[in-house]
């Protein structure tokens, strides 16, 4: 396992979250990322230091996606959705056969539009396509390069395209990440986006505390009981679509019950004891000091978006979705349309449910 070459492209949060992870195991993996300003920390200390535990060590510094990615069994994508499609076109020409792309998260419709990229880019190497739900830990951020353990994900959903690829990515996730799990399609794997389900919501009921700078806690305090209502008309309009697709996406109370092992009959309770308990991944999020947060600038274009784009192919309307995807438009002046990824940049227009599914499973080609 440490002697496994995985490369990590994108060195935020996520990034550098996965270089302590991967520190565990003596895995030192090669750090990349387009920014220069990111990496100075990390090169002036030789890595991330996780608090009590020491330095989690990197092998190769880069801002060169193809150098980064040479060489690489494992090549994780940390860049946000929305620099998903840039990476692949990035990487396309020099990828080779049986090297794993894995998008950490793949938001929602992640595996399609990067397997269009290197299409149209021009990959021709077999490699292997997968997505996962969400990140495994959660850490404070104390410094640049210094973070502090909180908890890790017992649930972690990971699908391939084509499906059926499942059993060759699995047994080297499953080295590296504990609680991975095998997901049945990108359906399930992208209509169980939390991000999109939890953070857009939030943002519009409580859009006038944003928008004075009010820095609250963002689940703690932000989610009353008028945001839980919206959180379940969200996440029953994503059951609904899983369901014509084929997949179950679980309820909140049951992906928080298996991610972290709580369960509450009331998500404002549970929302303040993640917030609040030693081991609560929530205790560092405070809400967005904009609404050019990627709260919203991510998870609308890259989470909502299709997933309202997958239940008009499906014939499920999705009217709080849509909602929350035009109110954020109003009030950002349409900045993140551009992002959208809808049924055109999915590759999917024109599909039913039979086709979508059929689509999961065997892939484009």
């Amino acid at each position: 396992m440490a002697t496994m070459k995985v490369a990590i492209l994108g060195a935020s949060y996520g990034g550098l979250y996965l270089l302590a992870d991967f520190g565990r195991l003596g895995l030192q993996p090669t750090i990349c990322d387009t920014n220069p300003e990111r990496l100075k920390a990390l090169e002036a200390q030789g890595g991330v230091e996780v608090v009590g535990e020491g330095l989690a060590r990197f092998a190769h510094l880069t801002t060169d996606p193809v150098d980064a990615a040479k060489g690489a069994e494992l090549v994780i994508v940390c860049t946000g959705g929305r620099g998903q499609e840039a990476a692949a076109t990035t990487l396309a020409p020099h990828l080779k056969d049986g090297q794993i792309i894995l998008l950490i998260s793949g938001n929602t419709g992640g595996s399609l539009v990067v397997r269009r990229a290197l299409d149209q880019a021009g990959c021709t190497a077999r490699v292997l396509l997968a997505e996962m739900d969400n990140y495994p830990s959660a850490y404070w951020l104390r410094a640049p390069a210094k973070v502090e353990f909180i908890t890790s994900k017992k649930w972690l959903q990971v699908a391939t395209l084509p499906s059926q690829d499942i059993d060759k990515v699995l047994p080297v996730l499953s080295s590296l990440i504990p609680g991975v799990v095998p997901a049945s399609s990108i359906f399930a794997t992208g209509l169980c986006n939390m991000n999109a389900v939890l953070h857009v919501a939030n943002c519009a009921v409580n859009a006038g505390m944003i928008d004075r700078g009010d820095r609250h806690l963002f689940y703690g305090e932000g989610v009353t009981p008028i945001v839980e209502r919206m959180y379940g008309l969200v996440s029953d309009e994503c059951r609904a679509i899983g369901r014509e697709l084929g997949v179950e996406v679980p309820t909140l109370a049951r992906w928080y019950e298996k991610c972290y092992g709580i369960s509450s009959t009331s998500l404002v309770d549970m929302f303040k004891t993640l917030s609040s308990a030693p081991d609560g991944p929530y205790q560092p999020t405070r809400s967005p000091v904009s609404f050019e947060s990627g709260y919203l600038a991510e998870d609308v274009p890259c989470g909502l978006v299709p997933i309202s784009a997958l239940g008009a192919a499906v014939g499920v309307a999705t009217p709080t979705i849509d909602l929350l995807i035009a109110f954020v438009a109003m009030i950002t002046a349409n900045a993140y349309e551009k992002d959208y990824r809808d049924a055109a940049r999915m590759g999917i227009s024109g599909q039913s449910a039979a086709g979508l599914r059929a689509l999961a499973e065997r892939g484009f080609h």
